[in-house]
């Protein structure tokens, strides 16, 4: 990281733009956005019924050519747990404020 342009600077007079700064059309259609999110997500069980998770489990166990079982499907929602858990604790990009 660079500091030399802020040499100087107190933390008033100094102004950080992020490239991942969220614009005003972001933020007055957030609540359309997230609502077109989930109503696609939750009109595509019309497409297929069936759980992604289930469906990638029965996948997993005819590669290996045996029946699925509760280990599999086990194994594809721990994974599933760990990565939304990491998504959790991963610090946020950008400047910090305090």
């Amino acid at each position: 990281m660079n500091l030399k342009h802020l040499e100087g600077s107190t933390l008033e007079t100094r102004t950080c733009k992020s490239r991942l700064m969220a614009s005003d059309l972001e933020f007055r259609y957030r609540f359309w956005g997230i609502a077109a999110i989930y109503w696609i997500g939750l009109s595509l069980y019309a497409i297929d019924h069936k759980n992604s998770g289930h469906v990638f489990a029965q996948s997993l166990a005819h590669l290996r050519g045996a029946t699925n079982s509760t280990l599999d499907h086990r194994l594809v929602f721990a994974a599933a747990a760990l990565i939304a858990r990491k998504s959790l604790t991963k610090k946020p990009i950008g400047p910090h404020r305090s």
